[in-house]
């Protein structure tokens, strides 16, 4: 008697990594330096003060970025608590599929980031107040990849 097989599952692809850097204003230079650490590990990230053109339409520009990105970090600070783009970009994330366990806060300093978003209560956040070095570090491996020792800081 013949086994019957079992018909092959179609291996999914991997996605590859892309994220929005979701912050406030007061917050860019933290963005900035979140961009240049991924940069350093090849993995694609989009923030409005880098990708967004003078005069173009912003609104549009970030949705566009929302659509095209898979991962949302949050730069935490009671400056984000206050931005309303950060609300947007932290609710839509958190409906769309695609960022499902997907959202990562980044907490810089003392806030309350359920302020943003009741369900980020839930999420656990990465604690940067303890350091650049622990915090990327642990970014990194939430993104899948292996922290260099020899990095740049």
């Amino acid at each position: 008697m013949r086994k019957a097989h079992k018909a092959a599952r179609p291996r999914r692809r991997r996605q590859r990594t892309r994220v929005f850097i979701s912050h406030a204003t007061a917050d860019r230079r933290r963005a900035q330096r979140l961009g240049r650490l991924l940069g350093e590990y090849n993995i694609e990230y989009w923030f409005s003060r880098e990708h967004l053109v003078h005069g173009e339409d912003w609104y549009g520009g970030i949705g566009g970025a929302l659509e095209s990105c898979n991962w949302l970090i949050v730069v935490g600070t009671p400056a984000a608590v206050r931005n309303t783009w950060v609300k947007r970009e932290i609710t839509y994330a958190l409906v769309d599929r695609r960022y499902r366990n997907r959202v990562v806060p980044l907490l810089f300093e003392n806030c309350t980031l359920r302020r943003l978003a009741w369900s980020l209560q839930s999420i656990q956040y990465i604690d940067f107040r303890r350091g650049w070095q622990p915090g990327s570090d642990q970014l990194l491996r939430r993104l899948g990849k292996r922290p260099r020792r020899n990095r740049r800081q």
